[in-house]
């Protein structure tokens, strides 16, 4: 993750918390429905497809302080919110079938040998995430119509 600081990166239950504003939270959302199952809350039947599909959902969240937008802001351009996105940055060894974040050991790697990691980096990835944030975003401004003039 670009311009993430190593002191503030960790790990704890299977979820990556990285940066302080944005923070920056990584984690299996199917995993964490479950644990919610397991205290006996409730789920949303969106959730519940989610279980069903019998797939992995990683889920990125950014939590951002003193964001200075108004809702409204943010459903006339999502777009403005994905660059947070652009601080991702996922390698790809096809070698041996694994992704991942390498940003925990990015930092020990002699600089001249850094640019020999860079036909690894899947940027790809990074774009399709932005994509899906920016179309979920506008689907849901959609569904819910807040601003519409007799909306509740």
């Amino acid at each position: 993750m670009k311009k993430i600081r190593s002191d503030s990166l960790s790990f704890y239950r299977g979820t990556i918390y990285a940066g302080t504003n944005p923070k920056i939270r990584i984690y299996e959302k199917v995993k964490e429905i479950k644990a919610r199952l397991e205290k006996g809350q409730e789920i949303t039947p969106y959730e519940k497809g989610l279980i069903k599909s019998g797939k992995s959902h990683t889920r990125f969240e950014f939590e951002i302080r003193d964001c200075k937008k108004t809702l409204k802001e943010v459903s006339e351009n999502p777009e403005s919110f994905a660059s947070y996105y652009d601080r991702l940055e996922f390698f790809d060894f096809k070698e041996n079938n694994d992704s991942g974040i390498l940003q925990i050991l990015y930092k020990y790697i002699n600089r001249k040998f850094r640019n020999d990691l860079e036909k690894y980096k899947n940027h790809a990835l990074v774009d399709e995430i932005k994509a899906k944030y920016i179309n979920l975003v506008k689907e849901w401004f959609k569904e819910k119509e807040p601003f519409k003039k007799n909306a509740i």
